[in-house]
């Protein structure tokens, strides 16, 4: 009898063990409108601002951002109504921005569901390195074309995609450029949004080439997910470089595979 009375503890322990390693393995968030599991090494940090909570996973590690922000509404909105809005907002500020850049891909574009709600997805890559120079571009040519300087210096490349490979080739012709952003900010003041975007992006090209010397592109990615229930919005942001998207996606599909709306 005690033999037995042993073994019922013994296996009563080892359950109790199992169950507690696989919690120890995840923890739950659970908010006003939605619970959903992560690892739990992500340390979640949780902010608030006016009618939106947003939710930032992995704090503390640089490998990939990953947020779920949640918007709360001010009426309550159809199914059709709120499919009809997930669908503009993707479409006008991920997939046409996509489309009218060289550097950015749309990989994907689907309508998956959560918790039984309607959901659209965007998968996009991004030439690091090339949109940086494909950003400068449109900044000096649509924002800053009223300046002669800069249509003088554009004058050598007649096409988009001829300055994105000349930069790429030989960034040392961004030295004159950066002359001419001096000389305009010191003539119109730095507070000039349009000149600051392309001191920045300057900047950032030449860091890119300084620490890729092989000229190879790293890709970037990003993936981007609308969603909602009644009188809320659900947004979801992952991005990462290449090796740390594929190596996480996963583990983000599972935390998103877990939502549940109340």
């Amino acid at each position: 009898m005690l033999r037995k009375i042993a073994m019922i503890i013994m296996a009563a322990i080892i359950l109790i063990t199992i169950s507690a390693c696989i919690n120890n393995g995840l923890d739950e968030y659970s908010g006003e409108n939605i619970t959903f599991t992560y690892p739990a090494s992500w340390e979640p940090e949780i902010n608030e601002s006016f009618n939106t909570k947003t939710i930032i996973l992995n704090q503390g590690q640089d490998e990939f951002d990953f947020v779920i922000e949640i918007e709360k509404l001010d009426k309550t909105l159809t199914e059709e109504e709120l499919s009809a809005e997930i669908k503009e907002g993707l479409d006008e500020f991920f997939i046409k921005i996509a489309e009218d850049m060289m550097s950015i891909e749309v990989l994907q574009v689907s309508t998956p569901e959560i918790y039984g709600f309607p959901a659209r997805d965007v998968k996009r890559e991004i030439s690091v390195l090339d949109s940086q120079i494909e950003r400068l571009y449109l900044i000096l040519a649509e924002d800053l074309q009223e300046a002669d300087k800069v249509n003088n210096y554009l004058l050598e490349y007649e096409k988009r995609d001829e300055f994105i490979s000349a930069i790429k080739e030989d960034h040392t012709e961004l030295h004159e450029l950066q002359e001419i952003i001096a000389y305009l900010k010191g003539r119109n003041g730095q507070r000039n949004q349009n000149l600051m975007l392309a001191d920045n992006f300057i900047d950032n090209i030449i860091l890119l080439k300084e620490d890729n010397q092989n000229n190879s592109d790293e890709l970037f990615y990003d993936y981007v997910i609308k969603s909602g229930a009644d009188n809320y919005r659900i947004n979801i942001y992952y991005q990462a470089y290449e090796d740390e998207f594929h190596a996480n996606f996963e583990e983000i599909q599972d935390v998103i595979n877990s939502i549940e709306f109340k």
